[in-house]
């Protein structure tokens, strides 16, 4: 996957991304991401993907994904200034 545009969160200044939501429902509003994935067994809950024109997606990881993509977290569940824990 080629590397996304990073930015930074404007709370607690972690590097992250804004993924167009891709959904059961089709495509949704912007959602922060994490840069770096969280392979643990029930770590992250999203995967990314990139389309032809550039534009970076995520949707739920879900059973399908588990071992086979990079998981990447909701930077809204890891944020330090949100959740009180230090990155």
């Amino acid at each position: 996957m080629k590397e996304p545009d990073r930015t930074k969160c404007s709370s607690c200044g972690a590097p992250i991304y804004w993924a167009r939501w891709r959904g059961p429902k089709g495509q949704g509003g912007f959602v922060p991401v994490d840069t770096e994935p969280d392979m643990r067994p029930l770590g992250g809950n999203l995967v990314l993907s990139i389309n032809p024109d550039g534009k970076l997606f995520a949707e739920n990881a879900g059973i399908q994904h588990r071992g086979t993509r990079k998981r990447y977290n909701h930077h809204g569940d890891t944020c330090a200034a949100k959740t009180g824990r230090a990155r």
